[in-house]
């Protein structure tokens, strides 16, 4: 079986679209616990850093979450944030909320009924597809938990039981994954998803778009698709390198994607420094 390459119209988004009377924007105050490796985590962080909206974040133990009791007494997933005060559960809720608390100082077409059909098609196929390209192996799967050395508040025996534990616990869950969704080829099935988004941006290119889907700034699509993959560090590489050897695309490229990555890394970084 194979996963839906492209948002089909009408697709229900699960952000709500924008009102044409916006409300009035005050200030917003994120603070959002997160795993550094979670595509919806990361999605959520590149909103909040393209919108300029102060966060800080924290790093959730993967293996006991003692982080969460901060928010919940129950809740045991990620993301959740408090949003000026209110605890907010699940990528798709944080975003709207800050949405309606920025209110009219969002860009007009940010959170248009396109973008957030393609919202949704991360959260349902590219994000549920990062995941096992992610545990692909051992030594993949390793690598998604070097940053756990550099968590300040993470113990030396913390941080080594999550550097242990954390990729045999990923490779477990990876084959549930594939069995849920049907996924025979996960690399495959990703590079097809990858392509899909690079012909979206060719075709916002050829009728006149500024090098993002949302035209000359990022809009909430650009934001989940390279935060999705932002958690993903070094994979567009190895999709690209997998197709060109299996004759794909001629030589493999996904050249309006790596255009669009570079692209992005600017803006969010010029975002970052505006608000830091």
């Amino acid at each position: 079986a194979t996963l839906a390459t492209a948002p089909p119209r009408g697709a229900r988004a699960p952000l709500r679209a924008a009102h044409a009377a916006a409300a009035a924007p005050g200030p917003v105050e994120v603070k959002l616990y997160q795993y550094s490796v979670c595509p919806f985590c990361s999605k959520v962080r590149t909103v909040l850093d393209v919108l300029e909206v102060p966060y800080d974040a924290v790093e959730v133990n993967p293996l006991n979450k003692k982080e969460l009791a901060d928010v919940s007494d129950s809740y045991r997933k990620v993301p959740v944030a408090l949003v000026n005060g209110a605890p907010t559960y699940g990528s798709g809720a944080i975003v709207e909320a800050v949405r309606s608390a920025v209110g009219a100082s969002a860009p007009p077409s940010f959170f248009s009924p396109e973008a957030l059909a393609w919202v949704g098609w991360v959260d349902d196929k590219l994000s549920v597809l990062l995941f096992p390209n992610l545990a692909s192996s051992v030594t993949d799967a390793w690598a998604a938990f070097g940053y756990v050395s550099s968590v300040p508040h993470f113990s030396a025996l913390e941080a080594a039981s999550i550097r242990v534990m954390g990729p045999f616990g990923m490779i477990m869950a990876r084959r549930k994954v594939l069995a849920k969704h049907g996924i025979e080829d996960e690399r495959a099935e990703l590079a097809a998803l990858l392509r899909a988004w690079d012909d979206a941006l060719g075709r916002r290119g050829e009728a006149g778009g500024g090098g993002f889907h949302g035209g000359a700034a990022p809009d909430v699509a650009d934001c989940a698709v390279y935060g999705a993959l932002k958690a993903a560090p070094g994979l567009v590489d190895k999709v690209v390198v997998a197709s060109a050897v299996a004759g794909q695309d001629g030589d493999g490229s996904l050249r309006h994607l790596e255009q669009w990555v570079l692209r992005m890394e600017k803006r969010v970084a010029s975002a970052m420094r505006s608000y830091h």
